[in-house]
């Protein structure tokens, strides 16, 4: 999902009928407010908003009264929250094909283009969040993430940025993103760069430091709330053809797990209760599960 047209080379004239439908069509925001638009090039815009179409954005030159028009996406992350303000709606900036296979080179080099000036879902479902059509743990109250040029990132819920961070290229399917007081969150990325799971980054470095490993409570035999069971193992094989990873270890003892299936794209995500009996959780289309212990680790 990239947004690299030149925003301010990027616009068209509107015929002066069309000027009036546009002030008409626009309701919600008051008619000749001027404001600075900026685009992610830094370069300002002073125009009054006159229409949202998709992701077409018509605002009135201040200095000519020329109406022009701008793509939402190569706008400032402020830009945007003022037009999600006005009506616009984020999901119009989810609408560029997904990165076909192989296009993105297996180099840092390579997903690090990839991402730059590109938006992500985030969606908020409970404890959990779907990024990219994958369920994974939720960090923080936001809907979306947007890649910045320069190494910046920031996150939105509704109408305001929750933070801002950095984020780095650390591998050529992993980045770092330092939020806040140096919190780490590590982003892996699917083959593609279409999707990527979250880990908290204190959980890894203290694996790294030789901290005791901590007994998996998801290893085991576990009967499925229709009937079906599956034998977990230590090694990371789930039956006869499947796998699993921890997600997360939250700070109350409680874990959160991926389970993929077959060639990968059927998986289940659960969290696994303090009391290592229980575990819920959703598969990739979103149906609620649980499951329920019948044999403990071996």
């Amino acid at each position: 999902m990239c947004f690299r047209s030149l925003l301010f080379l990027n616009v068209r004239c509107i015929p002066a009928a069309a000027a009036v439908l546009c002030l008409v069509s626009a309701p919600g925001w008051a008619a000749g407010e001027k404001r600075n638009f900026t685009d992610l090039q830094g370069r300002v815009l002073r125009a009054s908003l006159e229409k949202i179409s998709g992701d077409d954005i018509v605002v009135k030159k201040s200095v000519d009264g020329m109406l022009v028009t701008l793509k939402a996406g190569q706008l400032s992350d402020e830009d945007i929250l003022y037009l999600v303000r006005q009506g616009f709606d984020q999901g119009a900036l989810q609408n560029s094909p997904r990165n076909a296979p192989g296009s993105v080179p297996d180099t840092a080099e390579g997903l690090r283009a990839s991402l730059e000036n590109t938006l992500w879902d985030w969606v908020n479902a409970d404890d959990k969040v779907q990024v990219g059509g994958t369920t994974v743990l939720k960090q923080g109250a936001w809907q979306a993430v947007r890649f910045r040029p320069g190494g910046m990132m920031s996150a939105w819920h509704k109408d305001k940025i929750v933070w801002e961070g950095r984020w780095e290229v650390v591998a050529p399917r992993t980045v770092r993103v330092a939020v806040r007081d140096a919190v780490g969150l590590v982003l892996t990325f699917n083959t593609d760069a279409n999707h990527f799971t979250v880990a908290n980054e204190r959980d890894t470095q203290g694996d790294r430091r030789g901290r005791a490993p901590v007994p998996e409570p998801f290893v085991g035999t576990w009967r499925w709330k229709d009937g079906f069971m599956a034998t977990i193992r230590e090694d990371g094989t789930v039956n006869s053809d499947g796998t699993w990873k921890r997600v997360q270890r939250y700070r109350n003892d409680t874990y959160s797990y991926e389970l993929h299936w077959g060639t990968g794209e059927r998986f289940d995500y659960f969290t696994v209760r303090q009391d290592r009996k229980q575990m819920h959780g959703r598969n990739h289309l979103g149906t609620e599960l649980s499951a329920e212990r019948v044999v403990e680790r071996p």
